[in-house]
């Protein structure tokens, strides 16, 4: 699609469009899925090209119901997929480039999400994979926690480097640097699944420092509130606190499943934290997944957006202070209700989201996994107008992306520039609902074309 500048502004912005999805096989039960410049092109594999690659934890193991079941037992994977710059061809713009067996402690193991850090210091980006188990009580439940694979080069360029335990298994995660020494850490989430074990429910998040050689010190387990049994869901990075003398290394936000709030965790010298609980006077937040994003142009602390099971889109927007302002009193956007009748596909069940850009300009935009089954799944677009709200219609098919016929229960989904046209891409982890489906990822070339009138 083409805009002319001047056009992209406020509520009249040009949805883009997409080349039809194209739709990969990778194995059982896909979910966590991340984009980074890890890999050169094929003739010059050690040599980065700024073209990203892409990064699929496939589990094994049903999460769709939110239930402990359908465990194919076989040990979870990690695809990595090259990118080969071939964008003509959309079909041609990927290449299998290792497939990772996380098997090194226990083969009951299962992979859950994927993201891209230098962890190493070598200027390379390395793999961090968060592990559960597959809640078989029959079986033994495999060596849950955080595994590091370090960028070797070779025909299978990433190499076993280091593995962590948590007290809990876990799933959501994200990397920065706590503690401003120059490392990448981790934090991680307790599995959603154990919300289906009260017993063992916990709302816990699990921070692992980096020694400084991409190898894990032990894990320092933070309790957000002793009166609560539900697991935390996702966990994001953020700067959330900017009042005078407030800290100023990287924030936690986290959920705790149907406990309807969220926690922002001020990061006070790397190793304390303070909490602030924020939840809504008239919503129920049960967020599926989180992201961080400046909604707001110039805004210097970030915001959250959740995605609550029921397709409610909540906007919180940081106050500065470790706190966020929400108004539900319907006046504004600050709950974008997507999973509606109208033009809105009748099969959304939400997932997971992300927030990059989708078209011109510096505004942020959030893409989510609407969750429908083969043949009706799709991703929602929203798109950023800069003062923390968003340009989208329910009733308009524009904003509603095919993710292909093959493409079953997306629940984790990204946004990457893949032929660094300066518009971000879509591509979506789709799950599956049954044990015998096959998972895939979808992959969506932005089309949208900005040219400036003379």
């Amino acid at each position: 699609m083409v805009a002319l500048a001047g056009e992209v502004n406020g509520q009249i912005q040009k949805i883009p469009e997409f080349e039809p999805a194209v739709v990969i096989g990778v194995g059982s039960f896909p979910w966590g899925i991340a984009a980074g410049d890890a890999l050169g092109p094929p003739l010059e594999p050690n040599d980065l090209d700024g073209y990203p690659e892409i990064a699929v934890a496939v589990g094994q193991l049903n999460l769709y119901r939110l239930i402990p079941g359908d465990w194919t037992g076989e040990t979870g994977q990690v695809v990595v997929f090259r990118n080969t710059q071939n964008w003509t061809n959309p079909a041609d713009g990927l290449d299998f480039a290792q497939v990772i067996e996380l098997d090194e402690v226990h083969p009951n193991t299962i992979s859950a999400d994927v993201k891209w850090a230098d962890m190493d210091g070598d200027d390379r980006l390395d793999l961090v994979i968060s592990a559960t188990t597959h809640f078989d009580s029959s079986s033994a439940g495999g060596a849950w926690g955080i595994y590091v694979y370090r960028y070797a080069g070779g025909v299978e360029p990433f190499e076993f480097l280091d593995y962590e335990p948590t007290t809990y298994p876990v799933r959501g995660l994200t990397v920065a640097d706590f503690d401003n020494d120059g490392d990448m850490d981790v934090a991680a989430a307790v599995d959603l699944l154990e919300e289906s074990l009260p017993e063992f429910a916990r709302d816990y998040i699990s921070i692992i420092k980096n020694d400084g050689t991409g190898h894990l010190l032990p894990e320092d387990l933070y309790d957000l509130a002793s009166d609560s049994s539900e697991p935390t869901t996702a966990v994001v990075a953020g700067l959330f606190d900017k009042t005078p003398g407030g800290a100023t290394l990287p924030d936690l936000f986290t959920s705790r499943w149907d406990w309807s709030d969220g926690v922002s965790m001020t990061n006070l010298d790397g190793t304390s934290y303070s909490m602030t609980f924020t939840a809504p006077s008239c919503a129920s937040w049960n967020f599926t997944d989180i992201a961080v994003g400046r909604f707001t142009s110039g805004k210097l602390v970030d915001d959250v957006v959740g995605l609550s099971g029921d397709g409610t889109l909540s906007v919180l927007h940081g106050d500065g202070n470790a706190g966020f302002i929400h108004d539900c009193s319907g006046g504004n956007q600050d709950d974008i209700y997507l999973s509606t009748s109208g033009g809105a596909p009748l099969t959304l069940v939400p997932g997971g989201l992300d927030v990059g850009h989708l078209n011109a300009g510096t505004k942020q935009d959030i893409v989510v996994a609407t969750g429908g089954d083969a043949g009706n799944a799709t991703a929602t677009i929203l798109l950023g107008n800069g003062d923390g709200t968003f340009q989208y219609n329910r009733l308009n098919g524009g904003y509603f992306i095919d993710l292909g016929v093959l493409a079953h229960r997306p629940l984790r989904i990204t946004i990457a520039d893949l032929d660094q046209d300066g518009f971000g891409d879509i591509i979506s982890s789709n799950h599956g609902e049954t044990i015998n489906d096959v998972g895939t990822i979808s992959v969506l070339i932005n089309t949208f074309e900005l040219i400036s009138l003379p």
